[in-house]
């Protein structure tokens, strides 16, 4: 028998979270890429999302010591660092209990973020960005093994003041309620436990596959796409820093082992979609220069997929025989259609059709749902 490999058993992982989490699949995918690439990620959306049990998850998975703490404004950074050794300085030494800390974890979530006081921002702006933590006590600094912290909140940040700790979360996801009655029937038929993962890697693993990620070259085709989408992001004024272009780099890379990929596709450079904007508002001119740069087709996709999206939300206020649910599935149809041109084009051209089979998956459960609420039966 074949044993799987590590990206293998990651891959079978990721597909047993989308089966738990439901409506999270880009979420799962962000996680795991920027867990390969040693990066920190922030996501926003109301209480009861799942964004902690997500990262107890994965946590789990790879057989790594999990830390979480709420912030608040008395937050101590004895709270997250350890409190001080008193044997050890009574002795002369100085150094912290770092048990169940922030020092002695794989991945943390830091929840309500934006609630910290200045200090412990301070003290966050080197642990997130260098994980490394310097003391403000004695000056010292310590190596922290932290592969991934995920800070999460309900708000964006508020002030200038939190402006350098907002830029260390060089990954971003919105999270939301099911939107779905699928999904959300799944969810009400579902245990209320922690789920546990049925299958697991190891830490010294997960190293192996990071170092790839580390090891892969920047191929010139893709060095010249990202100069161009530098230049079509600053004519719309997004600027990044210099700091977030190397982070997003290693994120494609890490996208492309993930995906199993030789060399660093174009298709990878579309995750950057979730990297390289800094104000909410910046999110859909990102996603529609990346579209166009890319591919093309895929932009047409997920133009088509926004629209059936509005289309549903107006569905689900509506009675069964509100008239607007045939005129529903009739675009839904017409969608698909349009969408299996653009795949058949796509092929022709080598493109890829990941995106633009996806959005034909999720047009196809739209119109599945319509056609139950009409008739009682799918088709």
């Amino acid at each position: 028998m074949t044993i799987p490999t590590t990206r293998e058993k990651i891959q079978s992982i990721i597909k047993e979270m989308k089966n738990v989490f439901f409506e999270m699949d880009e979420v799962i995918e962000g996680l795991w890429t920027s867990l390969l690439a040693e990066q920190n990620v922030f996501l926003i959306g109301p209480p009861g999302t799942a964004k902690s049990q997500i990262a107890k998850y994965i946590s789990r998975a790879i057989g790594g010591k999990f830390f979480f703490k709420l912030f608040h404004k008395q937050l101590t950074v004895d709270e997250l660092f350890g409190p001080i050794n008193i044997l050890a300085l009574k002795q002369g030494k100085f150094e912290r209990v770092t048990k169940n800390t922030l020092l002695d974890a794989d991945i943390a979530v830091l929840d309500e973020i934006w609630k910290g006081s200045s200090v412990i921002n301070n003290t966050l702006l080197v642990a997130l960005n260098e994980k490394e933590f310097q003391d403000p006590d004695s000056g010292a600094f310590s190596k922290i093994p932290l592969k991934i912290a995920i800070g999460t909140s309900n708000e964006y940040p508020q002030g200038e003041e939190l402006g350098a700790i907002f830029d260390r979360w060089n990954v971003k996801y919105e999270v939301f309620y099911l939107q779905e009655s699928k999904n959300f029937k799944k969810l009400l038929n579902s245990q209320d436990v922690d789920p546990i993962p049925s299958l697991t890697i190891s830490i010294e693993d997960l190293e192996i596959e990071i170092k790839k990620a580390i090891s892969l070259i920047l191929p010139d085709n893709i060095v010249a796409l990202l100069e161009s989408l530098r230049r079509e992001l600053e004519k719309q004024g997004i600027i990044n820093s210099p700091r977030r272009w190397k982070k997003a780099v290693r994120l494609i890379k890490a996208y492309a082992v993930l995906h199993n990929q030789k060399t660093i596709e174009e298709e990878s450079i579309a995750f950057l979609e979730n990297v390289l904007w800094n104000q909410p508002e910046q999110q859909s001119i990102v996603k529609s220069i990346l579209g166009k740069l890319i591919n093309p087709l895929n932009q047409k996709a997920l133009e088509t997929l926004d629209s059936a999206i509005e289309i549903f939300k107006k569905t689900e206020s509506l009675g069964d025989n509100d008239p607007y649910l045939l005129e529903a599935r009739q675009k839904f149809a017409s969608m698909r259609k349009s969408l299996n041109d653009l795949c058949d084009q796509a092929k022709k051209i080598s493109k890829s059709t990941l995106r633009i089979e996806e959005a034909q998956q999720k047009i196809a459960g739209y119109q599945k749902q319509i056609v139950i609420r009409l008739t009682g039966e799918s088709f």
